[in-house]
């Protein structure tokens, strides 16, 4: 993994200035507190502290919106509590198929990684012990044998009777690549593991119980699963409403969630079955009458100073970023990253405001593309795109006249809310706003001008 530095030329800022969230071996020298620009009321580090390092396991909800900062956040809860815990992470995106997802096969992919993660560490699990839940796997998977000793053989295990982990954990990667290719073992009809998902769920849980007791004296489990954000509505709405009972293991465990479930009719099915549910706010950078909150800007200008050098950007131009990005620190970045790729900044060895509005105009492009019905239809019915632009233009119009935004649940609003085109704001109060660098494309549309006239 590159190692961070400060950018000091344009070149660098490509390099290191990158969308991605910091890693915990960066958060000492470029990790920035949000705090006060988020919530003043609440701090998310010490309310996820307080859950996972309970006495009782809880399993959170974590949402927010995709590229708000939860994974450098995450990151941070991992690096503090290393001592206190032994921490099984990964991201969905890297391990799954993140577009046929179901919860089954999300317990599945938690197996591998939580057997992964206690035999690199060495943790001292009685091997005889796994003996049943391995019978379990190479039995319900419905493999061929010479898959089964095909993927043991991947997974690094040898003969059953001297080392039942390695067998286990490559009988399970075999598996979680079925998982991730959309392959035949977990799609055959006679697959059981998905069709019995209460004997599943059963098993990972035994499988929990015996990696608890492996675990240094003192130490608890901790299990994080991220960018299930970036689900779309189909699979997150059959993961976590459908579905979230059998999410609900015996560990701690973090699930990051989209925030478009929480404006679901049934949203609170999903809440009713989960021990806590943390958001972690948006930067707000502007009040319902359009002043600039100046804590906002100032963390966030810190954030971008921490990661280059301050003579490569003018004051005005690191305003306009701030201000059209609207408080999503990925989208900043990747303004940036846009930015410092065009000729002129390459020769002027500087970013200007022309600089920046070409990098905000790209990632403008993109965000407009995304707004867009999904494939699958949701349970109310085909949604237009034409229902998509009326509602932003109704939205831009509230703005403009300095009201706020009342948050509704309803499936528009969820498709918007995935685009990342409305941002929720919880900063003391609820409300939604247009992401400012869709204004020029709102403003061509013709239901804004229908309004205006």
């Amino acid at each position: 993994m590159l190692k961070l530095k400060k950018a000091t030329t344009i070149e660098e800022i490509r390099k290191y200035c990158t969308p991605k969230p910091l890693a915990e071996e960066d958060l000492e020298q470029f990790y920035i507190n949000t705090n006060k620009a988020r919530n003043l009321e609440e701090d998310i580090f010490n309310k996820l502290k307080n859950r996972v390092t309970a006495e009782v396991e809880n399993r959170i909800l974590f949402c927010g919106h995709k590229g708000c900062g939860k994974s450098t956040e995450l990151n941070n809860l991992k690096k503090k509590l290393k001592q206190e815990m032994f921490c099984v992470s990964f991201s969905v995106h890297s391990e799954c198929n993140m577009f046929t997802l179901k919860a089954e096969e999300l317990l599945l992919v938690i197996a591998e990684r939580l057997v992964a993660s206690a035999k690199d560490a060495g943790l001292k699990i009685n091997d005889k012990s796994l003996q049943d839940i391995y019978d379990y796997f190479a039995k319900e998977s419905r493999l061929e044998e010479s898959e089964i000793k095909a993927g043991i053989e991947a997974g690094g295990g040898v003969a059953a009777d001297k080392s039942i982990i390695g067998n286990l954990l490559g009988l399970l990667a075999y598996i979680k690549t079925d998982i991730k290719l959309g392959s035949r073992a977990l799609q055959t009809t006679e697959s059981v593991l998905i069709k019995r998902p209460s004997a599943l769920l059963l098993k990972i849980n035994q499988l929990i119980e015996k990696i608890k007791a492996g675990l240094p004296e003192g130490k608890k489990l901790l299990i994080i699963v991220e960018d299930l954000d970036k689900l779309n509505l189909a699979v997150a709405r059959d993961i976590f409403i459908n579905n979230c009972a059998f999410l609900k293991i015996n560990a701690s465990v973090i699930y990051t969630i989209p925030i478009f479930l929480f404006y679901a009719p049934d949203a609170q099915a999903c809440r009713n079955n989960f021990d806590s549910d943390i958001s972690l706010p948006m930067i707000k950078i502007k009040e319902i009458d359009g002043k600039e909150n100046n804590e906002s800007f100032k963390i966030i200008k810190e954030i971008i100073n921490a990661r280059l050098d301050e003579k490569l950007i003018d004051d005005d131009a690191l305003n306009m970023l701030i201000e059209k990005t609207g408080g999503v620190l990925r989208h900043c970045f990747e303004a940036l990253q846009k930015a410092s790729e065009t000729n002129s900044a390459l020769q002027e060895k500087k970013l200007g405001a022309k600089q920046i509005e070409y990098g905000l105009n790209r990632l403008g492009d993109n965000l407009w593309r995304q707004v867009a019905p999904p494939y699958d239809p949701p349970p109310s019915g085909v949604v237009k795109i034409e229902e998509l632009y009326k509602r932003l233009s109704d939205y831009y119009k509230i703005e403009e006249s300095k009201e706020a935004i009342a948050p509704s649940p309803d499936v528009i609003n969820q498709i918007l809310l995935m685009s990342s085109a409305l941002i929720e704001y919880i900063n003391g109060e609820e409300r939604f706003v247009v992401h400012p660098i869709l204004e020029k494309r709102i403003k061509k549309l013709k239901w804004y001008r229908e309004i205006v006239e």
